[in-house]
């Protein structure tokens, strides 16, 4: 059984005062620990969402690991059909996970195990096709595809996989380019905001700050 938080502890120790004191009735004090109970109950819970999400990272990187040492064997169809179908198959478990409750972490996991692999396509496809172009438009193009997802999925772990990736499309236009003010990175970090100040996501939050203290020391 797990513990219970220190908001229901002291609210269990503070009730019979309150109902001392008039301020509560003796009825409504049971409501009331029910409420706190219940609303502890569906919040997130983040043990298993880190677990989820580490289990992820980990399938995911030994996936890419295993298709790139054997990629060169492969035929540019089914390379396609291997990438746009994983992302695929990523994004419609994800949307299943999510739309029926029915495994909240797994779904946010997927979401962003899609988001790595979006990310691991365009690498892939650059290199298939021997696409010769400014190189840190491919990590800007990631961030936004895990900026979009956020937004489309209301996923707060792609909002922080986007900001992550924004940083580093902006550290590479910093210090490879010789660029003294990168101020792009502003309007894809604005664009951010609005799902975090709507959604209350205070981990996205702190990195978002994180993101533009960086930002600011580059």
């Amino acid at each position: 059984m797990l513990r219970e938080s220190g908001f229901l502890r002291r609210l269990r120790k503070e009730l019979p005062v309150w109902v001392q004191q008039g301020w509560v009735t003796p009825e409504n004090e049971q409501q009331i620990l029910d409420h706190a109970a219940a609303h502890r109950a569906a919040g997130v819970r983040y043990l298993p969402l880190a677990f989820s999400v580490l289990g992820v990272l980990l399938l995911g990187a030994g996936v890419i690991t295993f298709f790139a040492a054997n990629w060169s064997v492969v035929p540019k169809v089914a390379k396609l059909t291997l990438v746009f179908g994983s992302i695929g198959l990523a994004y419609a478990g994800a949307g299943y996970a999510l739309q029926y409750r029915e495994a909240p972490q797994l779904g946010e996991a997927l979401l962003l195990l899609g988001v790595i692999l979006f990310g691991s396509s365009i690498m892939l496809i650059a290199q298939m096709y021997h696409i010769d172009a400014h190189y840190p438009n491919g990590v800007l193009l990631w961030a936004l595809g895990g900026m979009a997802t956020a937004y489309l999925m209301h996923s707060q772990p792609a909002m922080i996989a986007g900001i992550a990736l924004a940083v580093l499309w902006t550290g590479m236009e910093t210090f490879g380019f010789d660029r003294s003010v990168h101020w792009p990175f502003l309007i894809l970090w604005a664009s951010c905001l609005p799902a975090i100040y709507k959604k209350r996501w205070m981990s996205a939050s702190h990195v978002a700050m994180i993101g533009l203290l960086l930002w600011s020391w580059f």
